[in-house]
């Protein structure tokens, strides 16, 4: 996963049955060390939220250039 790449996501601490595919996001940036692995991601175009690879089951869609 990179910046520009469009992902979908749902967390891996939940039993399956509670969770969901996130809808379509664009990764925006990622936090440099110590905190890599940390991504923001643009939701549904107006909103920003925060993801990691550990606690987040992740598909890249899309990759950017």
């Amino acid at each position: 996963m990179k910046v520009g790449d469009l992902i979908t996501y749902k967390p891996n601490f939940q039993p399956d049955m509670y969770t969901r595919w996130s809808r379509p996001c664009l990764v925006i940036t990622g936090y440099p060390p110590p905190d890599e692995g940390l991504w923001i991601v643009l939701i549904d175009g107006t909103e920003r939220g925060v993801i990691d690879e550990k606690n987040y089951d992740i598909e890249v869609i899309s990759a950017g250039r």
